[in-house]
């Protein structure tokens, strides 16, 4: 599982894993063939900091700890990489179930019209001072018991220096203090939109 502010629900669950799941198969496609105009156009923030092949290896290590018991503790570089994943994959769930007779398509066990991306990044992620990785090219110490971000030292790195793949380890954490959320405080049997605080 991985370590964000609030213990995630199975819906977000499995919104992240469908997210993770079809964006490594987007980019392990554009890898395979090299196609970098594409990797720049639909991935801005993230093809500043990745390579199509290290955003692919590291999404897989995600997609992993996220259906595990472990709690594994996330780093700036991840948080980028699961914030373009849901948004890209929000964008491509709105477009498919307009065309859908209900407006809605099926993740898991869930049929979900809307999926709000931005609720989602305000409720699970402890902030959002990772979107200025590419402005900054900032290096973590991931030695400490850091979140995104709590970032101890930082480094300025040159233009298209990518992160050594230490930087990229995740790592466990023994004692999460996240929030846990009453049950269906965020969905409940009628929904069809995600969170829904109804």
């Amino acid at each position: 599982m991985l370590y964000f502010q609030i213990k995630p629900d199975s819906v977000f669950q499995a919104i992240l894993h469908d997210a993770l799941e079809s964006e490594r198969l987007e980019i392990s496609r554009i890898s395979m063939e090299n196609d970098i105009d594409t990797w720049e156009a639909g991935y801005g923030r993230m093809s500043e900091i990745f390579t199509p092949y290290s955003a692919l290896v590291t999404i897989e290590q995600l997609c992993i700890a996220s259906q595990t018991d472990t709690v594994y503790r996330l780093n700036d570089y991840h948080c980028l990489l699961i914030y373009e994943c849901l948004k890209n994959y929000c964008a491509v769930h709105h477009d498919l179930a307009a065309q859908e007779e209900d407006q809605s398509l099926t993740i898991s066990a869930y049929r979900l019209q809307n999926i709000d991306f931005q609720e989602m990044v305000d409720l699970y992620f402890w902030d959002t001072d990772f979107l200025f990785l590419s402005d900054t090219g900032r290096l973590q110490n991931l030695d400490d018991d850091s979140t995104c971000l709590d970032t101890l030292e930082s480094t300025i790195l040159t233009k298209d220096l990518q992160p050594h793949p230490r930087y990229l380890q995740l790592t466990l954490v023994t004692d999460p203090m996240w929030r846990i959320a009453q049950q269906d405080e965020f969905f409940h049997q009628h929904s069809r939109h995600y969170p829904d605080f109804s």
